[in-house]
């Protein structure tokens, strides 16, 4: 019995591990991303345009990755964090007082993390396959619908993201409500998915969603926006190796 016992122990010890690693990489793309920001006065200087095509470059190059590797859920993860940072980079640089800017950041800040945690629950099948294309169709809508928004459509739709929610005040930065609650559930969402198929992929998309909350608290192109969108490139694109459908063929 003893014996028996302390089997169970060593299984669930290792177990114990096994889940904490898959979040090693999130977790320490997170903190060289808040020490980046620390840092930032230091460093943006010396950085010089990478500060802004930085981000740009580590998710366009994962994208095509994704794509050597037939890796849709990446893939589209990428894609969906590429057309997010563009968005901000050049329709909130002037922050929220830009025309269009508010529905843009509102619709941005929902979608992003419901796609994260959508993709972290899906199972892997590949790019070009009838999955990719329903997965690119609703990216594509989604896309189209954000910048109709964004060029003043949309009427009372425009401002649904900045209603209270809540009949107390809650929120992260300047997150409408709304949107930091989508945040919060798609992280719960994305962490469950991690748990429960033990995925590096679905951990990598709980850390995306965190390291997106934080890169967007600050509805501008700024430091910040960059060094976490660059974190959020990196989680994704370290997963590639085991998450292809090609690579498990």
């Amino acid at each position: 019995m003893p014996l028996a016992t302390g089997g169970w122990r060593l299984t669930a010890l290792s177990m114990f591990i096994q889940s904490l690693s898959r979040f090693a990489a999130p977790v320490l793309l997170l903190a060289a991303a808040f020490t980046a920001v620390l840092f930032g006065d230091a460093l943006a200087p010396a950085l010089g345009g990478w500060t802004l095509y930085g981000p740009y470059l580590a998710l366009a190059a994962g994208a095509a990755l994704a794509l050597a590797f037939d890796s849709g859920r990446a893939f589209f993860a990428l894609v969906t964090l590429l057309a997010a940072y563009a968005a901000q980079q050049h329709g909130l640089d002037a922050g929220l007082g830009a025309p269009g800017a508010r529905p843009l950041d509102g619709g941005m800040v929902l979608l992003v993390p419901l796609n994260l945690a959508l993709l972290a629950w899906l199972p892997e099948h590949g790019v070009a396959t009838r999955g990719g294309a329903l997965l690119a169709a609703l990216i594509l809508a989604e896309t189209a619908m954000c910048a109709w928004l964004h060029l003043g459509g949309g009427g009372t739709l425009a401002g649904v993201a900045w209603r209270q929610l809540l009949p107390f005040r809650f929120g992260f930065g300047a997150l409408p409500q709304a949107g930091t609650v989508m945040m919060l559930a798609s992280l719960v969402a994305a962490l469950a998915a991690a748990h429960v198929s033990r995925s590096a992929f679905a951990a990598a998309c709980a850390g995306a969603v965190a390291a997106f909350a934080v890169a967007t608290h600050v509805p501008a192109a700024t430091y910040t926006s960059s060094a976490f969108t660059l974190a959020a490139a990196l989680m994704i694109a370290l997963t590639l190796r085991d998450t292809g459908a090609r690579g498990r063929r």
